[in-house]
């Protein structure tokens, strides 16, 4: 879940200390945008049997299981966010995978939405002696951020 968090702050520039949201709050988010997948068939991707392509990105609660028992997590890597098991000795047997997978460009889309309705003002403007920056202050440059990360939901419409 950390590679997770890492990314999504990333995306929604939120990588500075003091954090804007904290990892509580990132986890809540990441997970409204969360699918459950179970028992998935995995095969490898190369010859050798070392690695394996799980066919979904952005993943957490990983399990894998050979066709008797739960393979332990220290015998493989596991690259989250890009969906590739890394064995260092050749599997000989189908697996199986267990774990949810998340929409993290959704999630950071949301973030800049509730950024959006946190903001001061519209753009760079002056009120006063007080200048309002462009930039995560700014309702007009948070929803932008906001569409330019948003998925469509019917797949019609690509941004």
């Amino acid at each position: 879940m950390e590679q997770l968090i890492e990314f999504v702050r990333e995306l929604a520039d939120d990588n500075a200390e003091p954090y804007e949201f904290s990892d509580d709050q990132i986890k809540r988010f990441i997970n409204k945008y969360r699918k459950p997948v179970y028992q998935l068939p995995v095969y490898a991707e190369t010859p050798d049997n070392l690695v394996y392509r799980v066919g979904y990105k952005n993943l957490s609660g990983f399990v894998l299981m050979d066709s008797s028992s739960q393979i332990d997590a220290s015998e493989y890597g596991l690259d989250a966010i890009n969906g590739i098991v890394t064995f260092s000795q050749a599997q000989d047997s189908t697996l199986y995978a267990t774990f949810a997978c998340h929409q993290l460009q959704q999630t950071a889309a949301f973030i800049w939405y509730v950024r959006a309705a946190k903001a001061r003002g519209m753009g760079a403007y002056q009120l006063g002696d007080q200048k309002l920056p462009q930039g995560k202050e700014s309702v007009e440059f948070c929803v932008k951020k906001y569409w330019e990360l948003r998925q469509s939901s019917s797949g019609q419409i690509t941004r």
